[in-house]
């Protein structure tokens, strides 16, 4: 098992353990890697396939098996158990992603109140403000975001003014947790705000490290019927996954862009 790591990802630990001896012996199989192991070959399979977790029970099997030192198979373990734990944040995602979200647990701003503050810094400043360590300085909001100081002090005397920040002395605290906007209404504050964010994103591909970021994009055959019941779970999954990402202790400030539309022109046959 030399230079295999079992302290990260567990089960793909184990597969480039059977990749490994697979090398030395092109015949060598799954079934024969599972017979080390001593667990059936098909639950073997679900567990490279992703389908099965790996349980702290069958570790401590595979860790026998496969005679793991102490030290390792400690580490085996805390990486099981971490592996637990973001399959069932990733459940409970996908099981928001198939639930309504109330719309009473978000405040939705005016159109006049978005227009106001429609430039992405604004969204960026009250976010900040929930980071670790956060400060209420102008000059720490500049460095974080690469902006002037000076367009930092108009973005906060604006939240301020507008009550999405408070100032409670010196300390400037976000009033409400949950953002949104009017759903499927034109708008020209969305649409800057949208083209903005598509900017940013794009500006990202060069800028930022790929383990940093996560830009995919797929293209399939629609029916257009189905577009109102799509809108609907990419809006609770963008829900969930923020909730997901901010539970812990944040310190950097994040923004999705899931963008869906047409590429082909409408057909009127």
């Amino acid at each position: 098992m030399a230079g295999i790591d079992f302290s990260q990802d567990p089960v793909g630990a184990l597969f480039r353990e059977y990749e490994r001896r697979k090398r030395n012996n092109p015949l060598y199989s799954q079934r024969a890697f599972a017979r080390v192991l001593g667990v059936p070959s098909g639950r073997l399979s679900e567990l490279f396939g992703k389908r099965r977790a790996l349980t702290a029970k069958l570790g401590a099997k595979v860790a026998d098996r496969l005679a793991m030192p102490p030290e390792e198979r400690a580490r085996f373990f805390v990486a099981i158990e971490k592996s637990r734990a973001v399959r069932k944040r990733t459940r409970r995602i996908r099981g928001l992603a198939e639930e309504t979200v109330p719309s009473s647990h978000y405040h939705e701003l005016k159109e006049d109140v978005f227009a106001t503050i429609s430039d992405w810094p604004h969204y960026a400043v009250l976010n900040l403000m929930e980071t670790v360590a956060a400060k209420s300085d102008c000059r720490w909001l500049a460095t974080r975001l690469g902006l002037p100081a000076a367009q930092m002090r108009d973005v906060v005397d604006r939240l301020l003014r507008l009550g999405l920040l408070k100032s409670d002395a010196g300390k400037w605290t976000r009033t409400s947790k949950k953002l949104s906007t009017a759903q499927d209404i034109p708008s020209g504050a969305v649409r800057r705000w949208h083209q903005q964010c598509l900017t940013i994103a794009e500006q990202s591909l060069e800028t930022v490290a790929v383990e940093k970021r996560d830009i995919t994009s797929t293209t399939f055959p629609v029916d257009p019927k189905n577009l109102k019941e799509a809108k609907r779970l990419i809006k609770n999954f963008r829900r969930g996954l923020a909730e997901l990402l901010a539970d812990g202790h944040c310190r950097e400030v994040y923004n999705l862009t899931v963008a869906l539309y047409p590429l082909t022109k409408e057909s009127h046959a």
